[in-house]
């Protein structure tokens, strides 16, 4: 099995060389990496020709902007392995990765397989990103260690780290380039639509090193929540709405200071358990529930 591992970027300067030096350390050496520039503006490709990489077969790919889609399906067509490996650049694999996605499909064929993300808290981090990691932790506690089979009611896919035969990809007909977020979680679903199964490894382990404010992050979880809606209006799922009370309890938090006080660590003086529920409330209230404040 020959392996490809495809590496969408845009403005991506001060993230790419960590995600490319965590592929040199890895176990496996035997894959090819195609790196694709998607339309940045930036200096990623300069930054890249001037470095040289401990890597099989490195290639560069520049494309006009497209978004993440796009990207990812002309990185595909750009490679050659009988494996894709798909890595965000702002990821940086665990030294075992690309051998537990080759491993995995070795002893199942024609299957997806998605591995796990983590953000670690430190003190040098902003309480947001440490809040980030608490939840990043806390969705990973419900799963077993080992591998779990998705289905349409626990699925979980992110291209941030995943693999796929090339065959399988083709057959699928790739990411969807009409998405503009969530294209992974709708090549998942429209896997298991087809009977292709769907793994989630949670020792496949990739670091995330995405330096994120509140604001910004609430942005993040709008932009998926619309995306999401209209994926599950076009798979025919069942939307739930909110209750009226629910909203109603919300309704206080929905205000932009909130969002701003925790980027400037106002609550820093309340205990982590009281703080982080505080956040859980002012982000669902300004991502979810009333959507529409203005943020700027």
């Amino acid at each position: 099995m020959t392996v490809s591992v495809i590496i969408p970027t845009y403005q991506g300067e001060n993230r790419i060389l960590s995600t490319l030096q965590a592929l040199e350390r890895q176990t496996f050496k035997n894959f090819d990496v195609v790196v694709l520039v998607d339309g940045s503006t930036d200096q990623t490709v300069s930054i890249l020709k001037e470095r040289e990489f401990r890597l099989k077969s490195f290639k560069i790919v520049e494309q006009s902007n497209k978004g993440k889609a796009a990207a990812r399906n002309h990185g595909v067509r750009k490679s050659s392995g009988d494996l894709v490996i798909f890595c965000d650049d702002d990821m940086s694999p665990n030294a075992n990765s690309v051998e537990k996605h080759m491993s995995f499909h070795l002893s199942h064929p024609d299957c997806l397989l998605g591995g796990s993300q983590f953000e670690i808290s430190s003190q040098s981090n902003l309480d947001i990103q440490n809040y980030k990691a608490h939840l990043s932790q806390k969705w990973l506690s419900k799963y077993e260690s080992g591998l779990s089979q998705m289905d349409s009611t626990n699925l979980f896919f992110s291209s941030a780290n995943c693999s796929l035969p090339r065959s399988v990809f083709e057959r699928l007909g790739g990411f969807d380039e009409q998405l503009s977020d969530a294209e992974d979680y709708e090549l998942a679903f429209r896997a298991l639509k087809s009977g292709t199964p769907v793994y989630f490894d949670k020792t496949n382990e990739s670091f995330h090193r995405d330096q994120i404010t509140c604001i910004r992050y609430i942005k993040r979880l709008r932009q998926y929540a619309t995306a999401k809606y209209h994926l599950d209006k076009i798979h025919s799922i069942e939307i739930k709405k909110s209750l009226r009370l629910k909203r109603i309890f919300y309704r206080p938090f929905a205000f932009l200071f909130w969002a701003r006080a925790i980027d400037q660590s106002f609550f820093l003086v309340l205990p982590k358990r009281l703080r982080y529920r505080l956040y859980d409330v002012v982000i669902h209230s300004l991502a979810v529930e009333f959507s529409e404040t203005d943020l700027e």
